[in-house]
């Protein structure tokens, strides 16, 4: 489990990359892994369209990839981070199994690994699902090391389905 935090570490914080957009913070606004910074661009060849939008410490990406997948990314947290991914999905499976939707979490992360060469820590964490999937339930947290999570889930409405993919610490 000691490896999952050399590689999964840097996969959360890959938001916290971006530098504060305003230099005069107090000690008690400063957060030590920076402000929420969009991850995709409009230049990635996947990405149709892309926003970002940021409140307080809390920043929010639209996604439109060409494969017909829309992301709704959220990414929160200071001391504790999370990334939640929502994937809407054009399909509808009410038949299929916690299961199936586990292993959909993990190539959409597959996918999003493979969207750009910036975003190539997805892969770990869809790893990291595919190790744990046996003990996964869908909407439960599976701690993966020692203070990370993780959770799969799914929402299924008329002919789409969001899978949600949670990312956090605590």
């Amino acid at each position: 489990m000691t490896k999952y935090f050399l590689l999964l570490l840097p996969c959360l914080l890959l938001f916290a990359c971006g530098e504060n957009e305003t230099s005069q913070t107090t000690a008690a606004d400063e957060c030590p892994f920076g402000e929420p910074v969009p991850l995709f661009k409009q230049e990635m060849s996947l990405v149709d369209s892309t926003a970002f939008s940021k409140d307080g410490r809390t920043g929010t990406e639209i996604v439109f990839f060409n494969n017909q997948i829309h992301l709704e990314l959220t990414q929160s947290g200071c001391e504790n981070l999370r990334q939640e991914f929502a994937f809407t999905l054009p399909m509808s499976r009410p038949e299929a199994e916690g299961r199936f939707w586990i292993a959909q979490g993990e190539q959409l992360l597959r996918f999003l690994g493979n969207v750009d060469l910036s975003l190539v820590q997805f892969n770990e964490w869809a790893n990291v699902i595919a190790q744990n999937a046996d003990d996964m339930k869908l909407g439960e947290a599976k701690e993966v090391q020692t203070g990370y999570f993780i959770t799969a889930d799914k929402i299924a409405r008329g002919e789409e389905t969001t899978v949600k993919v949670v990312l956090e610490s605590r």
